[in-house]
């Protein structure tokens, strides 16, 4: 009866930097992944944490958003200078969007009440869409209707490719080309100040989200309101 034969050396050294490169090919699907997520921003909270905490940066090391001019679900034109003056919470969502989008929406409107709730009704959401051939200012009416929005809570679209240069240029964060297909987008908030500066991120996966969010914009608005006395 014949006894099972042992790898050799030269089997095990095989075994070995296979493993190595099943580890290595992981690494770099995390790494694709984490860039199609949305770039991280400094003071971001990284791409694979499970626990949402504090990310905001110093006033200074705030990156200042460029203009732009989009249209609410009113109809009316909003800019970045209209929004100047408030501390607001963006993020980045399309209607027909099945699964994603729907729960980023949820977690808005648990931000927004938390806001309410908190006395800092002035604090802004925005929700920029990254499907504007379909998302018209009707279309969204309809799904802030769906989701009880309150005037407070902004739905914005635009133009293609201004939104597109806006996401990408200006948010630094990832979005699909309007002109290329479906629509693909980060699933990040955005925490911006008064004076228009970018100053902490979210992933919107992340447990504890909301809270996290709504703390961040509480210290945004006490800032704010101590900077203006």
């Amino acid at each position: 009866m014949e006894t099972p034969s042992t790898p050799t050396s030269d089997a095990r050294t095989g075994l070995l930097w296979g493993a190595l490169v099943v580890a290595l090919v992981l690494a770099l699907g995390a790494g694709a992944w984490t860039l199609l997520s949305g770039r991280t921003q400094r003071g971001a909270v990284p791409e694979t944490a499970s626990k949402a905490a504090s990310s905001l940066v110093a006033p200074g090391d705030g990156e200042p958003l460029p203009d732009f001019s989009l249209t609410e679900r009113s109809g009316r034109t909003v800019t970045l200078a209209d929004l100047k003056g408030k501390v607001w919470v963006a993020d980045f969502i399309f209607t027909r969007c099945p699964n994603v989008c729907p729960d980023l929406t949820r977690r808005m409107l648990t931000i927004r009440k938390k806001l309410d709730d908190a006395g800092a009704a002035s604090v802004v959401s925005v929700s920029i869409s990254v499907d504007p051939k379909y998302d018209t200012p009707k279309v969204l009416a309809e799904y802030a209707t769906h989701f009880h929005a309150t005037p407070s809570w902004l739905f914005l679209t635009g133009e293609p490719r201004a939104i597109y240069g806006l996401v990408n240029s200006g948010f630094r964060l990832a979005m699909a080309d309007p002109d290329a297909g479906a629509p693909g987008h980060s699933n990040r908030f955005v925490l911006v100040d008064a004076k228009g500066r970018m100053r902490g991120t979210h992933l919107g996966t992340e447990d504890g989200v909301t809270e996290a969010i709504v703390e961040d914009a509480l210290t945004l608005d006490r800032e704010h309101r101590e900077g203006s006395r």
